[in-house]
């Protein structure tokens, strides 16, 4: 272990040397293999131009450019317009290379065995603006079209049959997605006006058709409410009608009549006979009061009056009566008493008069009674007879008059859902069709706002945003060879050469002492 630890200071000693030996003989090294690398690139430079001189072809390169400029305003019926970096790649798209070659062989420009192609022998290229630069790629204003060929007028052929090609194409493009959205709107333009005439058109008819449907069934429904009450006032006077013949057939009222009559003048004899009977009792019981009285006064009244009268004078002289009395004494009949007696004769008179007359007068009022109660339970039954008929049919007409109104009412119900389901139907439908003519009518709006940018359409329809700014002119000398960067670029190979080749034997020559030490 310390043998080791001894070992490897000494070899990072020397290490250290070598690369300080190695920085020292830079220099040296660079001296060493100057002669070397300047001999290489002499030769490397003077092979490259004795090549270049013996392959040498001149090329003509031509160049035309494209300008970009939005057309003013924006129409819907044109395509969105395209950016210059999709003008760009539409250029440089296969399709447009080919049958520019294709056209280039026709015309005898370009053999068919050539090669044409983007990038090399066509080049295109963009022109910013410094809007453009400092925003976006997109902002770009031209596009410049490089053609090289080893003829000036097959450069410059080349380079406008390109533009050409491409225009064409990007024309005919615009064009044909114009047209098209021209040609729909011309198609559909039409259309829309006559859709909404025949919407208002139906609008109308059907409107003045729901309104004739509506009077027409109003009518109808009216007709048939008139005819319902002329039926229900024909069944009335019928029923009243039936009602009179029913209460003439019973021939009841004249019967009434007589009844009643009769009724009454009972009733008046009745009348009469209990004033005849209360006069009579009236009487009766004063002749009785009388008789008691008269009795009551009899009883205090005595049948005879003893007279005591003063003597005469020339009786004075006689001698005194048997018992001594002084006065003369008579007895006569009472005239008060024979009076009461005539009167209570004359009241008895009476009540034996008036009694059997008041009990002829009670047997008559009896049976004036008994007559009065019979015509009147006989009066009640025909009355009752009536007014139950009169109840019956009076019942009856009340029951036809209802059942006539509910009729009357079911009818008028059925006519107002009739008319209602109608107006229903017909708002529904007239709002159906007035939704659409509002629709329509905003559409028609948009169709006519958008008719005038149409025309103004078509008649822009050859301007395009893109067009040929300058053509390719054919060119007087061809492009320089830069044959004087292509030297120094070999000389210096050259110089690399042959240091790399001093390098090599310097590191053969080190390795070989380090095998021999």
């Amino acid at each position: 272990m310390s043998t080791d630890s001894q070992s490897l200071p000494a070899e990072r000693s020397s290490d250290v040397r070598e690369d300080e030996l190695r920085l020292a003989d830079l220099i040296r090294f660079l001296l060493k293999g100057a002669p070397l690398a300047l001999l290489l690139a002499v030769l490397a430079a003077a092979l490259y131009w004795g090549f270049s001189w013996l392959t040498y072809r001149p090329t003509y390169e031509a160049a035309a450019s494209l300008v970009v400029t939005p057309l003013s305003g924006s129409s819907s019926f044109r395509p969105a317009p395209l950016t210059v970096t999709s003008y760009k790649q539409l250029l440089d798209s296969p399709s447009i290379i080919a049958e520019t070659r294709e056209r280039l062989v026709s015309e005898k420009i370009l053999s068919p065995g050539s090669p044409l192609r983007s990038g090399r022998e066509l080049r295109s290229r963009l022109f910013f603006t410094q809007q453009g630069r400092r925003q976006e790629r997109q902002a770009a204003s031209m596009i410049e079209l490089t053609s090289r060929s080893a003829s000036a007028e097959a450069a410059a052929r080349a380079a406008n049959l390109w533009a050409q090609v491409f225009l064409e194409r990007t024309e005919e493009l615009v064009t044909s997605a114009t047209l098209e959205s021209l040609q729909a709107f011309e198609k559909v333009y039409p259309e829309a006006q006559s859709s909404l005439s025949e919407l208002q058109r139906e609008h109308d008819e059907v409107s003045n058709g729901f309104e004739a449907k509506l009077l027409d069934l109003q009518d109808r429904w009216s007709r048939r409410v008139t005819a319902y009450k002329q039926e229900t006032l024909d069944k009335i006077t019928a029923y009243e009608a039936e009602t009179d013949r029913l209460v003439r057939e019973s021939r009841l009222e004249g019967q009434r009549s007589l009844r009643v009559a009769e009724l009454e003048a009972l009733r008046q004899a009745y009348r009469d006979t209990q004033e005849k009977l209360a006069d009579v009792d009236e009487t009766i019981a004063d002749s009785r009061a009388e008789l008691e009285t008269v009795k009551e006064r009899m009883a205090v009244t005595s049948e005879t009056l003893k007279l005591e009268k003063a003597p005469p004078d020339e009786l004075l002289w006689q001698p005194r009566a048997a018992d001594g009395s002084s006065t003369l004494r008579t007895e006569e009949v009472n005239p008060v008493w024979v009076e009461l007696e005539q009167r209570l004769a004359r009241v008895e008179i009476r009540l034996g008069i008036l009694t059997p007359r008041r009990e002829r007068l009670g047997s008559r009022a009896e049976q004036l009674e008994q007559q009065i109660q019979d015509l009147e339970a006989s009066v009640q039954a025909m009355e009752g007879a009536q007014t139950r008929l009169a109840s019956e049919r009076a019942a009856g007409l009340h029951k036809l008059q209802l059942e006539r109104e509910s009729g009357e009412s079911e009818l008028v119900r059925r006519q107002n859902e009739e008319i209602a389901a109608l107006e229903r139907q017909s708002a529904t439908e007239v709002a159906h069709l007035s939704r659409k003519i509002s629709a329509e009518t905003r559409r028609v709006k948009d169709l006519d706002k958008s008719y005038t940018e149409a025309s103004m359409t078509r008649a822009q329809l050859e301007l395009m945003d893109v067009r040929l700014s300058t053509a390719a002119v054919e060119p007087v000398r061809p492009e320089p060879r830069g044959i004087n960067f292509k030297l120094a670029l070999a000389a210096v190979l050259g110089v690399l050469a042959g240091y790399g080749a001093t390098l090599v034997r310097q590191v053969l020559s080190t390795t070989r002492r380090r095998a021999g030490a």
